[in-house]
Order: structure tokens, then sequence, then C-alpha cells
């Protein structure tokens, strides 16, 4: 019987169950949604992803005129969404409820999670808005977003005074970067 390094498998063990615990979390917050909304999240997802409007795939609309208010724009995937969450249980929102109640009408946060959203798709919204969500795996294969695809206005475009980027657990696994030629869509 071959005897295996304890390091070994106790990095084996620790991938496993991670494994094990998102699919749980994932599983959890599908159900979660359902039960909240009577919809499976990724079929309306889905829906909502073949949506013309520039909006479509953030959790709330927003005005992309400027108030005159500080405007804090919220910038990450699945967990600045609020995947699983009701929208007053996101992070963003519990923000400006707290900025709102400290100072009244100074602040303005703006929720631009995206779920499955990744870092090389904030910098391309930083300049034009992607209406369709692109995996990345998708992304670092080349594939971007078609001309009919891209609004407008991006990022920029909102004026943001300050903005707080949280950790992407899409940009976690390994990088294929150097490992792909880019292909057009």
């Amino acid at each position: 019987m071959r005897k295996y390094p304890l390091w070994l498998l106790a990095s084996v063990t620790f991938v496993v169950v991670s494994a094990l615990l998102a699919a749980i979390a994932v599983t959890v917050g599908e159900l979660s949604f359902y039960i909240s909304t009577g919809n499976w999240y990724f079929t309306s997802n889905n829906q909502n992803s073949s949506k013309s409007h520039d909006m479509a795939l953030y959790r709330e609309s927003f005005s992309i005129k400027k108030s005159g208010r500080i405007r804090i724009l919220a910038i990450g995937g699945s967990t600045t969404y609020g995947f699983g969450v009701a929208p007053e249980n996101t992070w963003p929102k519990i923000l400006a409820e707290k900025l709102e109640k400290a100072f009244p009408g100074k602040y303005e946060v703006i929720n631009l999670g995206r779920i499955g959203g990744h870092l090389e798709e904030f910098i391309q919204n930083y300049h034009t808005n992607a209406n369709i969500e692109i995996t990345r795996e998708k992304w670092i294969s080349g594939i971007r977003p078609a001309e009919k695809d891209i609004s407008d206005w991006g990022w920029k475009d909102l004026k943001p005074d300050i903005i707080l980027i949280a950790p992407v657990m899409n940009d976690t696994a390994p990088d294929y970067l150097n490992t792909f030629e880019p292909k057009n869509m």
C-alpha cells in the first residue's frame, strides 16, 4: 500500500471539502431565491441576460446622472450583488442605510455587483458597460461582448467619488491568460 504525505492528504481534503461547501452554498442560495421570488435564479438570470436595456444584470436600477450627493460605487461579484439574500440585506444597501442614518442626504451607494462578475469585466465596464454575462473562463479565452451587447455608458459616466471593490471569488481560480489565444465573438 502506497503512503502519501500528510500535507498532500490535507490539501486534497481541503479542496474537496471547499468544493462541497461551495456547491451547498450555491444550492442554498438558489433555493432561497426561489422561496423569496417564486422563480429559479439561474433561469431568470438567463432571461435577464437577453434583455437589451443597460441595467439587465444589476440588482437595482440607478440613475446615471449624478445628484449632489457623494456617490459610492460598490463593485464586485455575487457577494456584492447579494446572491441568495433579499435586496435590503446586501452589504451595499446596509452601507447606504448606515450612511443615511449618520449623514442624512450626503451619500448615495450604487450596487454594481454582478453574478459571476470578475475583475477583467469590471475594467471594461469602467469604459463601456456590458449588457450580458460572460464567464471568466470565456473572458480569459478571448471572448468579449459583441457590439450590440455594449452600452454607450460605463461606470466612469456615473462620476463616482468613491469606488469600493469587494474581493471577487471568481478571480481566485488559476489564471489561464497566457495559455489561450484571443478569439472574436
